[in-house]
């Protein structure tokens, strides 16, 4: 039997932005909790934030795997759609809002989370990083969201904040600033770029007659993988966590499988581990 995790250390995890990819977040908590390895801090982006607010707040990762499978439905998913009817972005993010209130309550403030929380996004006006540990946290994790061109950016205390995976998708270096001595990062959007494929197969999605949804997915997950990965050559984790979730999940458009990305980020969870338990446990 694999032994518990007893550390004297300080214990970080980074969890990264990736819509739907961003399931798989649930994954690597079971793992963790079952494992009863404790997260002291909590660090996000984007859809991480989601994800890391609810366990922060106090959320089992078998409640949040529940909410996960209820908004997998169609007639959940039409729910959220609130068009912005500006040229700010696709949707207001009202019905987002409301959604995300059920679940982390529309006044719970960042000292009432039971693990301290890091939430990053974007400030338009000054071309910075907005990191959020005090304050509103429904305004913060709506602020970390926003994807440019999807959501209108979000106002706080005057600010135009948009995701925060703009900048910083895997926020390692917010958790060593909050205290973190070792540090889990968990990064969902990793691809086999080799086996995502441009199609020349008719598809909806097409923005243009000749540029279609996949490529500008391909597009811009390049650029957040190489982003991070310049990133975490500045400031590594301990341990690494890559879901291997299908390629054709993609961020905007795999919420109706959620079982995938769940399972994804179990697998994953287990594989490291040993590492984890080996890194941390004490003797005697």
């Amino acid at each position: 039997m694999m032994a518990e995790a007893r550390s004297d250390k300080k214990i970080g995890l980074a969890l990264s932005g990736g819509g739907a990819r961003g399931l798989a977040h649930i994954g690597v908590l079971k793992v963790l909790e079952e494992a009863h390895v404790p997260i002291d801090y909590i660090s996000s982006t984007s859809m991480g934030s989601i994800i890391g607010a609810g366990y922060a707040y106090g959320i089992s990762p078998a409640e949040l795997e529940t909410t996960a499978l209820r908004f997998s439905h169609i007639r959940q998913m039409v729910r959220m759609v609130d068009l912005a009817g500006g040229r700010r972005g696709l949707l207001a993010g009202k019905n987002v809002k409301s959604f995300l209130s059920e679940i982390l309550g529309a006044e719970t403030q960042f000292s009432d989370l039971r693990i301290p929380l890091a939430i990053c996004s974007v400030d338009l006006d000054k071309g910075t990083e907005q990191v959020f540990t005090k304050g509103n946290v429904l305004d913060a994790v709506m602020a970390s969201i926003a994807v440019p061109g999807i959501f209108t950016p979000q106002v706080v205390d005057e600010h135009n904040l948009v995701d925060g995976g703009v900048m910083n998708n895997l926020p390692v270096d917010h958790l060593r600033a909050l205290g973190a001595e070792f540090v889990i990062a968990v990064d969902v959007m990793h691809h086999d770029f080799s086996q995502l494929g441009i199609t020349n197969r008719t598809t909806p999605f097409a923005i243009t007659p000749t540029i279609t949804f996949q490529e500008v997915y391909r597009y811009v997950a390049m650029m957040i993988s190489e982003m991070t990965r310049l990133r975490l050559t500045l400031d590594s984790p301990d341990i690494l966590i890559q879901p291997e979730i299908p390629n054709d999940l993609y961020a905007f458009g795999g919420f109706n499988r959620p079982n995938e990305a769940i399972k994804a980020g179990e697998d994953a969870a287990k594989r490291s581990l040993p590492d984890i338990i080996n890194a941390l446990v004490l003797p005697g």
